[in-house]
């Protein structure tokens, strides 16, 4: 069994003997089709509501979005024998999102302790080296998906429409400044099957 992990700009896609690992976990089944998942699994989540709570600001930081992220890995492996693909699957799935959680935040670490030097030699208005080496890892549906959003025609925001980070007139220009650096998109991973 091989393990591949890819990164193109700043998107992760994981890979088993060529098969995308995350693809079962994007949509679940529905209750019709499953009815036994959803009398077992008390809190159903998959990467779309995942995605949708991303978009629509929900979480506030990391701990947030693993909640829901080991939530998701749980479910699977409550639902699924042990040694199937998926539970195996989900097993990877937490490592390699407690991987990259950790990478990410040895990174801010890092940026932290040079940020007092970095702000001496920015210009006012100029965005920071921190902010400009975010880590953001992205959930694309595939064009099937995308068309079973019950036939709605979506359309796309522009550029300055862009979803921001929710960030409160309480909070410290540092609460602040780390509300942005651990906003996280989940984005490239596509597929649908049933956990």
């Amino acid at each position: 069994c091989s393990f591949e992990t890819r990164t193109n700009r700043n998107t992760l896609c994981f890979r088993i003997n060529g098969r995308q690992l995350s693809e079962v976990f994007i949509q679940l089944p529905s209750r019709k089709e499953l009815p036994e998942y959803y009398e077992l699994i008390r809190k159903p989540v998959d990467f779309r509501k995942i995605k949708e709570r991303i978009r629509s600001h929900k979480y506030r930081g990391l701990n947030d979005l693993e909640k829901d992220v080991m939530l998701l890995c749980q479910n699977a492996q409550t639902f699924n024998l042990e040694g199937s693909l998926i539970y195996e699957d989900s097993i990877v799935l937490q490592s390699v999102f407690t991987s990259v959680r950790q990478k990410i935040e040895k990174e801010l670490e890092s940026e932290g302790e040079d940020s007092e030097e970095e702000e001496d030699d920015l210009d006012d208005g100029s965005e920071s080296e921190a902010e400009a080496r975010s880590v953001k890892v992205k959930i694309k549906l595939s064009r099937k998906e995308k068309g079973d959003r019950g036939g709605k025609s979506q359309r796309r925001r522009g550029r300055g429409a862009r979803a921001k980070p929710v960030v409160s007139d309480d909070d410290s220009e540092e609460e602040q400044e780390e509300v942005r650096r651990r906003w996280i998109t989940i984005n490239n991973i596509s597929g649908r099957n049933s956990l």
